[in-house]
This record gives structure tokens, C-alpha cells and sequence, in this order.
């Protein structure tokens, strides 16, 4: 804001009125009009100056608590700046030791990795050993690769979906050891096609962790047959999906024979001719195997399923 400045002549105007009014001297009237309205007009500017001053001054006190009031802020702002500075040093410092935690946490997960590759690709060894006429000692070599791949598969409890994972391919390399067994055995001991279903009984009911109650009800989550041999233990539903997938492969007829109701229960079904409980489908009648712990042979059938009709799921060839 610029300041109106005061003339000289106003000033000296406005002082020797001011003289004059003070001395009393005799001045003409017409003179002295003139010279009083001068005066009002410069006494009036004069005010209006002083206002000016004073508002100026107002103004400039303003500014001048206002630039402390800048100052202030900029100081609190290069506080501000400086630990802001002070913690992206230190948060530097934090991401370069977690870049070299995940470097290493990363060569550690790669040697793991190795390792368990390395694992996985050892083979155990199954032992069995179970007594049909004499004593039998089964191996069964399996890759551990094998055993969580088969682990890791889906699987349901509806019994259609039974037969498949007995058929289920990926295990022909492994169930077909033990199929060669029973046919190694089979023709050096002369046996026939019933000894062959009745040798696969004793190998399976001899796992020792199998269920040896027939009344057990099976569970919703079935295994799968390399499962059952690794872990040697299961419901109904497992052995009778284990032994179906030996039987199988050997080329017998088979199925599943399940019962609902009080007694949840699954057994297998062997078309071909013996004595016993047995139920007729399509042509073909299936003789009750019981494949929970115990001596059952073909066509020996548990009280509670010598009267009661299962429902009867063939295995297709």
C-alpha cells in the first residue's frame, strides 16, 4: 500500500494558519475564508494520511505475525523433513536386511526343494507276510513319489466311483507285482481259480491295521488300493476297492456289493461258481466275499447280509 504524500506548500499552508490562528493577527475576511477552507482540506488530508499510517501499520504488524506464523511452520516442516529423512534411511536399512532374509530364506527353499525331490525318489520297501497253507513273505517296492501322487488324488464316497479308482491305471505297475505273485504261486502250487480268490483273501485280511469288525460302517473318505497296502489299514470300502483291483487284473468278474441302512457296509462280489450267499445281475451271480480281518472265504457271508439284498455295482472290462 502506498502512502499519499503531504505537499510542501499544505504543510506550510496548514502551519502558518495555524500561526495565525494562534497570534490573532488581523487578516481580511475573505482572506481568512480562504484560508480556513485550506486548512479543513489539508487537516482532512492530513487525517486521511495519518489513517493510512495507521492502517499501514496495522497491516504491516499482520504480516509480520503472519511471516512468524511462516517461519514457524517452516521450522515444524524441516523438522518434519529431517525425520522423515532419518526413517527412510532407516526403513533402507530394513528392506536391505529383508532382501538378504529373502535371498536367503530363497536358497533355503531351493535345498529343500532339492532335498525333497531326492526324497521323493527313494523307493520303500513293503514287508508282508500272511499264511495260506504255508507262510508267505511278499515285497513291494514304492517309489515315495508314487505314494503322495496317489495321496494328493480326489475321491468320493459315492460307490460309483469305486470301480474307478480301482481300475485306476497309474497303479497297474505296482498291483501288478502282486498280481505276478499269485500267478507264480498259483502254478507252482497247482492251485486253481478259487485258491487264487482265496490267497488274495488271506493277503489282505492279514494287514494288520484293517478293520476286523464286519459291522464297522465305512467312513466317507475311501483309499485308494496303494494307499491301503502302504498304510496296511482301512475300512470295508478299502479293502474291498484293493481287493477288486487285484481280482481285476487277474480277469476275474467282480463287484461291489453294498449295503445301506442299519448296517453301512461294502463287500465284493466274485462271479464264478462255488457254494454260499450270492446275488444274480445281468446274467452273472456274484458269491459274497467279506474283505474286513478273519478267515471268510468265497461265498461266506456275515449273518446280517445273508438275507438282505445289496446294491450290486460291476466293475466293466
Amino acid at each position: 500500500m502506498m502512502i499519499k504524500k503531504l505537499s510542501l506548500a499544505s504543510l506550510l499552508a496548514l502551519m502558518m494558519l495555524s500561526a495565525l490562528f494562534s497570534t490573532g493577527c488581523g487578516v481580511p475576511q475573505k482572506q481568512y475564508d480562504a484560508l480556513n477552507t485550506e486548512l479543513a482540506s489539508v487537516q482532512k488530508e492530513y487525517s486521511a494520511t495519518r489513517s493510512e499510517l495507521d492502517s499501514i501499520k496495522k497491516s504491516s504488524a499482520a504480516t509480520k505475525t503472519e511471516l512468524e506464523s511462516i517461519k514457524q511452520e517452516s521450522s515444524t516442516a524441516k523438522a518434519q523433513l529431517t525425520a522423515a529423512q532419518d526413517e527412510i534411511k532407516k526403513l533402507q536399512g530394513t528392506v536391505g536386511n529383508q532382501t538378504l532374509a529373502i535371498a536367503q530364506a530363497q536358497t533355503k527353499v531351493s535345498e529343500l526343494d532339492t532335498a525333497l525331490k531326492s526324497t521323493l525318489d527313494t523307493r520303500m520297501v513293503q514287508y508282508y507276510k500272511f499264511y495260506f497253507g504255508t507262510d508267505y513273505r511278499w515285497t513291494l517296492p514304492l517309489p515315495l513319489r508314487t505314494y503322495f501322487d496317489v495321496k494328493a488324488k480326489s475321491r468320493s464316497d459315492d460307490v460309483t466311483k469305486f470301480a474307478a479308482m480301482a481300475t485306476d491305471p497309474g497303479a497297474d505297475s505296482l498291483l501288478n507285482i502282486l498280481v505276478n505273485n499269485v500267478k507264480d504261486t498259483a502254478i507252482a502250487r497247482n492251485m486253481n481259480r478259487l485258491d487264487s480268490v482265496h490267497m488274495v483273501a488271506a493277503f489282505i485280511q492279514s494287514l494288520g491295521g484293517i478293520d476286523q469288525s464286519f459291522v464297522t460302517p465305512y467312513d466317507t473318505n475311501p483309499r485308494y488300493p496303494l494307499e491301503t497296502l502302504v498304510e496296511q489299514q482301512g475300512d470295508c470300502v478299502d479293502t474291498a476297492i484293493l481287493y477288486a483291483a487285484i481280482l481285476f487284473r487277474l480277469g476275474y468278474d467282480v463287484a461291489f456289493l453294498v449295503y445301506e441302512g442299519e448296517y453301512k457296509h461294502v463287500a465284493l462280489g466274485v462271479d464264478m461258481p462255488t457254494y454260499g450267499t450270492s446275488w444274480e445281475l445281468k446274467g452273472k451271480r456274484y458269491f459274497y466275499l467279506e474283505t474286513t480281518g478273519g478267515k471268510w472265504r468265497l461265498g461266506d457271508s456275515p449273518l446280517p447280509y445273508q438275507d438282505t439284498k445289496p446294491a450290486i455295482y460291476p466293475i466293466p472290462r
